[in-house]
């Protein structure tokens, strides 16, 4: 009898012991997961953090180019209009139709070739003109206050024009070796800025073979 006693109590010994090892696995095996959890808060804490200060990269973008509108800008837009119209025709590219149009303040033609002469054709009452060609500024009305008696480096070239008895004004052309890209056209009488056209110069031969809707597509770029 003494005997099964101590057989039981022995069995009994063992399954408390089993028992308790059990619980203290489960217990360790709660921390670790916890001890998990936390660190998976702290590493989408961290992310959400460096999301929050990534770099603001808008400034570096590169600076939208100029657009051509074929609009005559009025340097004083308040003051008589000495130059009430303008046409440009080329002797490269586009019809004879699209190269013949009557002076006016929009749709002016303003892509050329280098190389390619310009004909010039105002609607004024004066018979002397001169045109000067800078390098694109983006304050048209800055050449009000340019001395254009010496207008320094960024003037590429000018043309001095007079009226003949059939209305013809004359030509001139940006040599092909400028360099292609976006030029103002400041038209000026006895010194005195009036009106200026940004344009555009493409390299030579660029825009030979266009029909004259893709001449006036790269007028609206």
């Amino acid at each position: 009898m003494k005997k099964f006693i101590a057989l039981a109590l022995a069995i009994l010994t063992l399954t408390c012991l089993v028992a308790c090892g059990s619980t203290a696995d489960n217990g360790g095996e709660g921390k670790d997961t916890e001890a998990v959890t936390a660190d998976a808060g702290e590493a989408t804490a961290d992310v959400g953090s460096d999301t929050a200060e990534a770099p603001d990269t808008s400034d570096n973008e590169d600076a939208e180019k100029a657009g051509l509108t074929g609009k005559l800008v009025f340097i004083d837009p308040d003051g008589e209009k000495i130059i009430r119209g303008l046409s440009l025709s080329g002797n490269r590219s586009g019809t004879a139709e699209f190269n013949s149009k009557e002076p006016a303040t929009e749709g002016i033609r303003c892509v050329f070739e280098l190389s390619e002469y310009v004909c010039v054709t105002p609607d004024t009452d004066e018979t002397r003109m001169s045109v000067y060609v800078f390098k694109h500024r983006e304050d048209q009305s800055s050449y009000e206050k340019t001395d254009l008696s010496d207008p320094g480096d960024e003037c590429v070239t000018v043309f001095e024009s007079e009226r003949d008895e059939d209305g013809y004004w004359g030509e001139f052309y940006l040599n092909p070796d400028e360099e292609p890209g976006y030029y103002d056209f400041v038209f000026a009488v006895e010194n005195k800025a009036v009106a200026s056209l940004l344009t555009r110069f493409y390299p030579m031969g660029e825009l030979e073979g266009k029909t004259d809707a893709e001449l006036e597509k790269l007028m609206e770029d």
